[in-house]
């Protein structure tokens, strides 16, 4: 419930759920949207199911909507951060109204040079094994011998910066100065790295490790990404692009 003249019970729709509320035993239907329902001595705002993962609460319990990723300091401030210009709403008197923010200067995105050191070793097998029935990861030692390794040259920059890597194969790992510091099993999906959270400094040697899927191979999948296997020879192995992204922080303007 959030503070305000008349308070307000905030929901979020499930897709393919239709909405219905009960009062003094009569019930009704809501439409999920942006305005509230006014009931006697109360609203209540049924948000989409498609702005779920745009809710923010921030710490003067004011409802918030953005795409972006919010933060807030001490004094309460909203501060947004992005790599173009952010888009925040808040709720105020029964509607959302953009949050006024300074600006904070323009992310960008920029590719990134990588280079093969070195390539795959033998050919990939199609299983690990199993386990409980499961496809099995590769063994450390395993992974190591069959791995292709890119070294990925980042400039020195903020440290508030993403990789984002467009590849294929079966199972990858980022290293910062030969220690694992994220690892992942191909979806056919892009691979967004947060270089801070990895622990990466200016001057760090960045690697990544990727390792070959089998045509054969009967991973559980995505249908596209099965398709791409289905569409090789021998063995999937592709490092397509790796992007640098940078965010800005833009700051809750306010008039004190």
């Amino acid at each position: 419930m959030l503070p305000g003249e008349t308070p307000t019970l905030v929901l979020v729709a499930s897709a393919g759920i239709d909405v219905t509320y009960s009062v003094d035993g009569v019930t009704a239907a809501a439409t999920p949207g942006f305005e509230p329902v006014r009931l006697p001595g109360l609203d209540l705002l049924v948000l989409p199911a498609s702005a779920a993962d745009s809710v923010w609460v921030d710490s003067r319990r004011r409802l918030l909507l953005s795409g972006d990723e919010l933060r807030w300091s001490a004094d309460g401030r909203v501060e947004a951060v992005a790599v173009g210009t952010p888009s925040v709403r808040v709720y105020e008197a029964g509607r959302f109204v953009p949050l006024p923010l300074l600006p904070g200067g323009t992310g960008f995105s920029t590719p990134v040079t990588f280079d093969q050191v070195r390539p795959p070793g033998a050919t990939v097998p199609v299983s690990y094994g199993k386990f409980d029935g499961r496809q099995s990861a590769p063994a450390p030692e395993t992974f190591d011998e069959l791995a292709a390794v890119y070294r990925i040259a980042i400039p020195p920059t903020a440290l508030d910066a993403f990789l984002h890597i467009d590849w294929a194969g079966d199972v990858g790992e980022l290293r910062i100065d030969g220690r694992t510091a994220t690892d992942r099993f191909w979806d056919g999906s892009t691979w967004t790295v947060n270089l801070r959270d990895a622990g990466w400094r200016p001057g760090a040697e960045v690697t990544l490790h990727l390792l070959p899927l089998a045509a054969g191979s009967t991973v559980s999948l995505p249908a596209e990404a099965r398709e791409r296997l289905l569409s090789v020879d021998g063995q999937l192995l592709d490092l397509a692009a790796v992007q640098l992204v940078t965010r800005c922080s833009f700051h809750e303007r306010t008039d004190s």
